[in-house]
């Protein structure tokens, strides 16, 4: 199914994550910032890869990042 991968930032954190509905996401999520979104065929795939390679920067029990 398709969907949205996104990239938003609020306050200094960051967040990647997938929807079906962008809209509805970002105004249930009210970031700073949406900094990008893609659409396509299998977000749950690229999410995922993004996530794994910016493990190091992850926030312990939550959905953030610290980027520079």
């Amino acid at each position: 199914m398709s969907g949205y991968v996104y990239l938003i930032r609020v306050g200094e954190l960051y967040r990647i994550g997938k929807t079906s509905n962008l809209d509805k996401k970002i105004k249930k999520l009210k970031p700073d910032e949406l900094i990008n979104s893609i659409l396509i065929k299998e977000p749950e795939t690229l999410e995922a890869r993004l996530l794994r390679k910016y493990k190091s920067t992850r926030i312990p029990e939550t959905g953030y990042l610290k980027l520079s």
